[in-house]
């Protein structure tokens, strides 16, 4: 959060992205833990929300991609 108010007192734009859902199906996930992208999340959205900027929701977008698609989302399981 302080390194988004430097920016912001910088009179510079901000738009805060979380982290996408990890794919287990693939070897990489395995690596890191799961669990824990929802309560990060939670947190960049808050910190979003405090300080009025926009939140680029990728979770909640490449999770709905690939529920309707039915194709992977990232290269490894975490990275896109």
């Amino acid at each position: 959060e302080t390194l988004c108010k430097t920016v912001l007192a910088d009179n510079r734009r901000l738009v805060l992205v979380n982290l996408p859902p990890i794919e287990l199906d693939k070897p990489e996930a395995q690596r890191f833990d799961a669990s824990k992208i929802a309560r990060y999340n939670a947190i960049v959205a808050a910190v979003a929300a405090r300080l009025d900027v926009p939140l680029a929701d990728i979770n909640a977008m490449l999770a709905e991609r690939r529920k309707t698609s039915g194709q992977p989302q990232t290269v490894d399981g975490v990275h896109l």
